[in-house]
């Protein structure tokens, strides 16, 4: 959700004019990273 909408929801309309949108062809990517397998002190 981009940040002006969550500015919006949370505080009201209009706080999201503190947030410009990025231009069109800038891309975020978001990595999620799940361990395969626990191991050390927390896995006992």
């Amino acid at each position: 959700m981009p940040a002006v909408a969550l500015a919006e929801r949370n505080e009201g309309p209009g706080a999201g004019e503190k947030y410009p949108e990025p231009p069109p062809e800038v891309v975020r990517v978001v990595v999620r990273i799940t361990p395969q397998r626990l191991v050390g002190a927390i896995a006992d």
